[in-house]
């Protein structure tokens, strides 16, 4: 069942921060938690609550409250919905005195007070429809608050309440059209907080959040009309506040005339309220008063308890998936079972001469990724800026992946997204995210670029193409300030927030690790890199048919790319979506980190493994956005995909570059030479058909290698009988 929950317990702000979370409802310790703080039983786009937000629906929630005249005890609720599914929760207020109506000027007596979720098989995603439902609820039995109705509801938290759970059948659904009171009168709330958000300005703590608010919406020009000026001045005097308050939301030029008009005023209706609104124009307040911090604090450990002990058997099982991938062939969960990853991917092999399944969920993870940039990030602030490198031999049709990519972009009208296929120099490369903040760069012969900017001969502003690479990888969640130059008035520095900068190369596997040294591999330039390795062969031919891209395919890509989060679109205000991690995968993604270490035997090694967690927790939000991006969720099928491809990915590097990659021609070729004769396995290779294999080698250079190999037990010869030439044989292969 999905709702909402927050990390606030009766907070001031109860629009923002509503994560959608995966709970069972008869799994009562999970639903503990969650009832812990704020929550809402309905799940909204961008994490906020409201109306035009909402998303879903997977259950009813009703209130009562037994406050005007029509009662039900917990008990009479029992024998009513007998056999009938659902969750009861007692309410803060439960079995306390209660003050409610207008002003709080009547009371109600002790009684129970509760909750109750009717959860429901089917996803309803029509507003109107769920609160039609409701109001049937609350035509048949009186009891239920008929404030609770819409499709914004928040529930205050309650670290202490009580949980009934009754399992049977699903509530028989009614609807209800008429509306049972005027409009306004219904409130999206289920009740009145106790202390309203102006009794909360009494504590200091809270008055200098106010301040700080003020003063913000002072610098926006909130107060420049005359007017405007003098009414948040006349309530900050009725509120208690004093003349250097108010000053410090007044022109700093204008001291005086604030300190004396602040004398003129005299005393006004004007109340806090007034304040709140124009603080709230520029801040997002989070007022608490005492009760609240300790209420938090009791919930906070009530939850830290259930952490530890209701998931400690999952966490374990997910931890003891964390395996050593080899670099082999890649993992058997690499092409997901669903989502717009799978469909992208599975056009892409439908329509190849040759189909190679691994680039094609490399391409469509990475278009996934810039499709979703800056509109979804982890909750440590990570990105879907994925950086791939598929290696394929010539010939084998690794170009077939980026023609599908860039056609469904011009087709789905988010073309703007697509980068250059060849960068000039690193201030170009950033040049064009200034333009547009998120864009996927599809390179190909990406080996043959990589020679030319470590060539001798490069220039310094193509040398820094690679350097701009690696610092847009780690510039997601900040801000990428631009390079200053000497006229500050023609070439003003321009400043990025959290660019999500996307790269998909190609290269053979020769021109690629020909490209690199030894100490790129410590460098941490590579690491960033998920090396997806299509091995040596040229693919089977596939059924290659030529088919228009799907419309229902364009139309999920297009929305992607249009989807919008509150605030998104400005330096300001960027405010992407946080997708929701399941408590244990969450855990799950530190246990993996930590296997890494026990990898970490060389420099290399180190800057490798150490990304491997980072890059899992990138791929898993990308697989959650490709299954839903209305409600992602980083489950446990997610998290075992990202880890599986990174950990493919970073044991694919290393080997490769401990085979491949030396500082001196001479030590290439060595390793070269070793890989070839490994590749022959137990059937080994003669002298000259080294040759043959690697023809830039003299027979001279060839023997001084082998005797070289022969003396370090890297290599055994078998010596031939009679004419038969001596075959050379790996050390992992070769048998007395």
């Amino acid at each position: 069942m999905l709702i909402s929950q927050t990390s606030r317990l009766n907070a001031a702000n109860t629009i923002w921060g509503f994560l959608p979370v995966e709970v069972d409802p008869s799994d009562q310790p999970a639903l503990q938690a969650v009832f812990r703080c704020d929550w809402s039983p309905f799940v909204y786009s961008g994490n906020t609550r409201a109306g035009e937000h909402f998303r879903s629906a997977q259950c009813l929630f009703t209130d009562i409250d037994n406050t005007d005249g029509s009662t039900c005890t917990i008990e009479e609720f029992g024998k009513i919905f007998s056999g009938i599914r659902y969750v009861l929760s007692t309410s803060r207020n439960h079995q306390k005195e209660k003050k409610y109506g207008p002003g709080k000027n009547l009371s109600s007596p002790p009684s129970d007070r509760f909750h109750v979720i009717f959860p429901l098989d089917e996803l309803i995603t029509d507003p109107a429809l769920v609160s039609a439902y409701l109001r049937g609820l609350i035509a048949k039995y009186p009891f239920f608050d008929r404030a609770v109705s819409g499709p914004a509801q928040l529930v205050f938290g309650n670290p202490a309440t009580i949980i009934h759970i009754s399992d049977g059948k699903q509530i028989k659904l009614v609807e209800e059209t008429r509306q049972k009171k005027p409009a306004k009168e219904v409130r999206d709330d289920y009740e009145t907080r106790d202390m309203s958000e102006a009794d909360l300005l009494s504590t200091p703590a809270n008055r200098v959040k106010l301040m700080a608010a003020l003063r913000n919406s002072a610098a926006q020009g909130l107060f420049e009309e005359y007017s405007e000026w003098v009414k948040v001045g006349m309530a900050l005097k009725a509120a208690g506040f004093s003349a250097q308050d108010f000053a410090s939301i007044s022109d700093p030029e204008a001291i005086d005339v604030a300190l004396g008009k602040w004398e003129s005023f005299a005393s006004s209706t004007l109340t806090a309220g007034t304040l709140l609104y124009y603080a709230k124009q520029s801040t997002h307040l989070n007022l608490e008063s005492d009760e609240d911090r300790e209420l938090y604090e009791a919930g906070a450990a009530i939850f830290a308890e259930w952490t530890k002990n209701a998931q400690e058997e999952r966490t374990k099982l997910l931890a003891s998936r964390v395996k050593d991938a080899t670099a082999g062939p890649p993992p058997d969960t690499m092409m997901p079972p669903s989502g717009l990853i799978r469909d992208i991917a599975d056009y892409i092999l439908r329509t190849s001469i040759r189909p190679i399944p691994v680039l094609a969920i490399a391409a469509a993870t990475a278009f996934v990724g810039v499709l979703a940039g800056r509109k979804f990030e982890s909750p440590t602030g990570l990105g879907t800026n994925l950086y791939f490198v598929g290696l394929a031999e010539s010939g084998s049709g690794k170009e077939h992946a980026r023609k599908v990519i860039k056609n469904m972009a011009y087709q789905a009208g988010c073309s703007r997204l697509m980068g250059g296929e060849s960068i000039a120099s690193g201030p170009g490369l950033r040049a064009s995210l200034e333009v547009e903040p998120a864009r996927m760069f599809m390179l190909d012969e990406f080996g043959l670029t990589l020679q030319g900017l470590n060539s001798k001969g490069a220039g310094s502003y193509q040398k820094d193409i690679i350097t701009t690479f690696m610092k847009l990888y780690s510039a997601y969640g900040t801000i990428d300030h631009g390079p200053e130059y000497a006229d500050q008035k023609m070439r003003k520095r321009v400043d990025i927030e959290s660019p999500c900068c996307v790269l998909y190369a190609t290269s053979t596997h020769g021109e690629f690790y020909a490209a690199l040294k030894g100490g790129d591999g410590a460098s941490g330039n590579i690491a960033r890199m998920l090396i997806i390795n299509a091995g040596d062969k040229r693919p089977d031919r596939g059924n290659q048919r030529k088919e228009p891209i799907p419309a229902e395919l364009l139309e999920r890509i297009r929305s992607l790319a249009e989807y919008k989060t509150p605030g998104s679109g400005n330096l300001a205000t960027f405010f992407p979506t946080t997708v929701f991690v399941k408590p244990e995968v969450e855990q799950a993604f530190i246990d993996l980190d930590e296997s890494m270490s026990k990898k970490m035997t060389s420099p290399e090694a180190c800057s490798v493994y150490a990304r491997v967690a980072e890059n899992a927790i990138k791929l898993a939000m990308t697989y959650a956005v490709s299954m839903s991006f209305d409600t992602p969720i980083i489950n446990e099928a997610a998290f075992v995909w990202g880890r599986d491809i990174a950990t493919w990915c970073a044991n694919t590097l290393m080997e490769q570059f401990n085979s491949y990659v030396a500082d001196t021609d001479h030590g290439k070729t060595i390793k070269k030479m070793l890989m070839v004769i490994k590749a022959t396995k137990a059937e080994g290779i003669s002298g000259r058909e080294l040759l043959q294999k690697i023809q830039e080698v003299r027979s001279a250079e060839r023997d001084e290698i082998l005797k070289k190999l022969l003396d370090s037990g890297q290599v055994f010869e078998r010596t031939g009988e009679g004419k038969t030439p001596s075959r050379f044989i790996h050390a992992d292969f070769y048998k007395e």
